[in-house]
This record gives structure tokens, C-alpha cells and sequence, in this order.
């Protein structure tokens, strides 16, 4: 619970993908306290802070930015246009010095090492609606002194939050009669996983494990 950034002004929650990972976590880990040393040499466990969506509602609320609520019930073209225009709008917005201060303490504690900010709306992740690749998530280097680190963390948040009002996860919304649904967006914040060579930080090889393919390319896969 330490890990949740929240405030008093607004309720909220962690979205599907955010709570996946809590209950993983919390499955897993009594069943691997005796420890794998051959498996540790080669697999992390991301250190992990979890922004619910009260800052987002609250962000929305002190911007007085209710009137994408309404984006919803537009026309492609109308969503695709406007959204051209959202990221001014999102840069000019501002977060409440209190929430400000929690992020700072948060990069603080993290120090220069590159982060991840990935989208978990209440709608993503969830049983038979993944949204996969509908909202964005946002890489950054976090590297530098605070203020800077604090910026471009802030900056990196808020595409997350107005990738909520994006054409894609409109119109899958649309597609799956979810149009009604109130979407808000939390957002996971991740150290990357790998090692520094000489300027450059990455992991050896990346990928992506499905539990169930609803996609079967392949006759191989049943």
C-alpha cells in the first residue's frame, strides 16, 4: 500500500493491468520465499509504484477538463481531430502542488535509473477485453537532477492520461458496448529491467507470454 499514490480529494482505484500484478504478487511470493538462485541470476521483479485514479479525476477536476468526458459520443473524424489538439492543452495543465510533491518523493526514491509509465485504465486487462496497445505507455530516461527528472516525468504522465481520450480505445470501446462505461486511468510505474553498456541501457531480449491466444495464427496453436 506504500507503493499507491493517491489523494484525499478523490477516491480511487488501480486499473485491470495494476491489479493483475498485485494479485500475481501476492500468489506468487509465498510460494517462492525459499528462493531459486539459478532462476534469480536471470529474472527480475520489477520494483513497482502504482498512481490510482484519483489522480486522474483530480487532474481532470482542477484543469476543468470535463469536456472530453463527451468525446465518447463523437464521430471518428471529430475524435481524431480534436485529439490532434489535446497535447496543448495537457501541457499547460498542471497537477496540485501536493501530488507534485508525492511524485518528487517517488523519483527521489527511484533515482536515476530509467523508468516505464504504462497505462492500466479500469477497462484494460480485463476478461475478454484486453485493449492491448490502445493506450500508451511512455519510456523515460530519467536522468538528471530532480527538477529535470520531475518534468519529464509529469510530461510523460499526462500522455498516458489523455491517451484515455484517443481514437483507438474510443472506438474498441464502441465496438464492445463500453461507451457508457466510466474509463478513468491509473498508471504503473516500472524501473526497466537491464544493464547499462557504455551510454546505452537495455535488456538482453524482450518478449511476451499469452496464457491464452485467441488468435491462433498458426495450426500449431490450439
Amino acid at each position: 500500500s506504500n507503493r499507491i499514490i493517491r489523494t484525499r480529494r478523490r477516491s480511487g482505484r488501480v486499473g485491470g493491468k495494476a491489479a493483475g500484478m498485485v494479485l500475481a504478487h501476492r500468489m506468487l511470493v509465498p510460494r517462492l520465499e525459499k528462493g531459486d538462485p539459478e532462476l534469480e541470476k536471470y529474472i527480475r521483479i520489477p520494483d513497482s509504484w502504482y498512481i490510482n485514479t484519483g489522480i486522474f479525476s483530480d487532474f481532470i477536476d482542477s484543469n476543468e477538463l470535463f469536456h472530453f468526458h463527451a468525446q465518447k459520443y463523437k464521430t471518428r473524424e471529430d475524435i481524431e481531430k480534436e485529439y490532434e489538439h489535446i497535447a496543448e492543452l495537457f501541457k499547460n495543465a498542471s497537477f496540485p502542488e501536493d501530488v507534485e510533491e508525492s511524485f518528487r518523493k517517488v523519483l527521489e526514491e527511484i533515482g536515476e535509473h530509467p523508468l516505464i509509465l504504462r497505462s492500466s485504465s479500469l477497462l484494460e486487462d480485463n476478461f475478454g477485453l484486453a485493449f492491448s496497445g490502445k493506450y500508451d505507455s511512455v519510456f523515460l530516461a530519467n536522468q538528471g537532477d530532480i527538477e529535470t527528472r520531475l518534468k519529464e516525468f509529469i510530461w510523460g504522465l499526462k500522455q498516458v492520461h489523455m491517451s484515455t481520450y484517443g481514437p483507438a480505445p474510443i472506438l474498441y470501446r464502441k465496438t464492445n458496448n463500453l461507451l457508457d462505461f466510466d474509463e478513468k486511468m491509473s498508471v504503473i510505474v516500472q524501473k526497466v529491467v537491464g544493464r547499462r553498456f557504455d551510454k546505452y541501457f537495455f535488456p538482453f531480449s524482450a518478449g511476451v507470454g499469452f496464457s491464452f491466444s485467441s488468435y491462433s495464427w498458426s495450426t500449431r496453436i490450439k
